[in-house]
């Protein structure tokens, strides 16, 4: 009996070797092979993305393939956010990575290829100071997405870091669903009050694209304020309200995007009011849009308004307000703009565009234009609304170096509108400038500068007819205009369309007047009585 116990302690402790033997070179097997993707899925409740505890793989996204084992050539993990808990990622987390969480996959939602935050009510991902997160690479002219809201409230907010390489995200991504019926649309917003969110490179310098869809299915918002930036790279749109309603249903989400601060630089086109209504309303920070050929259009097939109070806007393409079958109005109150050509309705007589300038508040809205192009245009459904106080208005200042090229000419048609503000009443006479222009040349019909009758001029391509600007009706009895040159030492420089006001001072009422009368015998018989005896 010893000796066959000997025997097989023996025996055990060879085939422990042999297991031991084996287990290794599995091991050394798996890893030195590429890890798969694992889908590490919050859930925790509001916390930072650093606390393993918090990840469904008991490990931090992008740190592990497997508890214990560390990934041979970089990090791969799938991570998934959708059960309406909070991340935030303060620190660059992933020490053994410098360039930050560089993620194969981020999908904040049911783990879906471009994925949605906010697939359960209430999802976020914030990104604070010194937080990096990013695809990898930075995605070339389209790529991976990411859908904010689908059926839920949900946020992406960029605090002080950088969140990088979305090819698109779209904000209102769509509807939620129970049982095959609509049970929530949600909302889904973006907040970067410093920071930067869409592509690190120039957004003229490389073929790079973080577009921006506000408003799909659902309702999208955009909040810019603080430092932080929003750049959507050379190839990047962004569209306000420009969702397609899911099948079945007849419902668009609408579109916001206010910045009170901060840089957008966008590459292509800048839409609002694409297919549902759309907003942009800007009070301060600086914002450039269009430069890589793109067009700043404000209602396209929709209802679109440009709201500008403050900041500086350049636009590096033509500013078309009301471009397509929808009603655009942009209402300039303050700030700068400036532009290479500015568009009032369209050709095509669809839809309606609308230009209101209130006030002068604004520091310049300048068109700087070169020979050949030609300024500015309102068509016969556009409508330019002056809007003038105690300070006059604003006026459209229009810069070319043409030097003969009948596409040099300001073409104004529609209809124009001069309204007061706050009370003020100006003086029998008085004149404001609305739009002037150093342009002196003509055309072989003989125009100069500004066009306003119905008549027939040559936009550089062939000869237009113009219908003419009409002033609104119920502007007839308080105001008359016209085109004057503008004269230095002798010399035209210039032209300018000019509103001059001729109603008649306030008067007033008769019982007023009855009442004046009263108090100024009054304020005499009380200064007889002070006097001495």
């Amino acid at each position: 009996m010893k000796s066959f116990s000997n025997s097989n302690r023996k025996n055990g402790r060879i085939l422990a070797m042999l297991t031991a033997i084996a287990t290794a070179a599995t091991l050394t097997a798996v890893c030195a092979q590429p890890a798969s993707a694992n889908t590490d899925s919050w859930v925790g409740a509001t916390a930072n993305w650093n606390v393993a505890t918090d990840w469904s793989e008991g490990y931090l996204p992008g740190s592990q393939s497997q508890t214990g084992y560390t990934y041979p050539a970089g990090p791969w993990d799938d991570v998934v956010i959708n059960n309406g808990g909070s991340v935030t990622i303060n620190t660059n987390e992933n020490s053994g990575y410098p360039s930050g969480l560089n993620l194969r996959d981020f999908n904040l939602n049911d783990g879906g290829e471009s994925g949605h935050v906010g697939y359960t009510a209430g999802s976020s991902l914030t990104v604070a100071t010194g937080g990096y997160l990013s695809f990898t690479p930075n995605q070339i002219n389209g790529g991976s997405g990411a859908g904010v809201a689908n059926g839920y409230d949900a946020t992406i907010n960029i605090t002080g870091g950088e969140l990088l390489g979305f090819g698109g995200t779209t904000l209102g991504d769509g509807i939620g669903w129970a049982g095959g019926v609509q049970n929530q649309v949600g909302t889904g917003t973006l907040n970067v009050s410093a920071g930067l969110f869409g592509t690190s490179g120039s957004v003229d310098s490389g073929a790079t694209s973080s577009g921006l869809t506000v408003g799909n299915q659902s309702n999208g918002v955009v909040n810019l304020s603080g430092t932080g930036t929003i750049n959507t790279g050379e190839y990047g749109a962004i569209s306000l309200g420009a969702g397609t309603p899911a099948s079945g249903f007849s419902s668009y989400g609408t579109g916001i995007f206010t910045q009170t601060g901060g840089t957008l630089d966008n590459g292509r086109n800048f839409i609002i009011g694409g297919n549902a209504t759309g907003e942009y309303n800007l009070s301060a920070g600086t914002a450039v849009v269009g430069t890589n050929n793109g067009t700043f259009m404000i209602g396209q097939n929709a209802s679109g308004t440009f709201t500008m109070t403050g900041g500086t806007l350049t636009s590096n393409n033509t500013m078309q307000v009301g471009g397509g079958t929808g009603a655009g109005t942009a209402t300039i109150s303050g700030g700068s703009l400036a532009l290479p050509n500015l568009l009032v309705g369209n050709s095509n007589a669809t839809g309606t565009g609308k230009l209101v300038i209130s006030g002068s508040g604004s520091t310049g809205i300048n068109i700087s234009v070169n020979a050949g192009g030609s300024p500015m245009t309102s068509y016969s459904n556009g409508t330019l609304d002056f809007q003038i106080g105690s300070g006059g208005v604003t006026p459209i200042t229009a810069v070319s170096t043409a030097t003969g090229d009948g596409r040099c000419l300001i073409n104004l048609s529609g209809t124009l509108e001069l309204d007061l503000l706050g009370g003020f009443t100006p003086t029998h006479g008085q004149t404001f400038a609305l739009v002037t222009t150093n342009v002196t040349a003509g055309d072989s019909n003989g125009n100069f500068g500004i066009i306003t009758a119905n008549e027939t001029y040559n936009n550089g391509f062939g000869s237009v007819t113009n219908a003419g600007l009409n002033l609104d009706p119920t502007d007839a009895a308080n105001w008359s205009w016209a085109v004057d040159p503008i004269v230095s030492g002798g010399n035209t420089t210039g032209y300018e369309l000019v509103a001059t006001y001729i109603g008649q001072p306030t008067i007033p009422e008769p019982a007023t007047l009855g009442l004046m009368a009263v108090a100024g015998a009054g304020l005499l018989l009380i200064g007889r009585r002070r006097k001495p005896a």
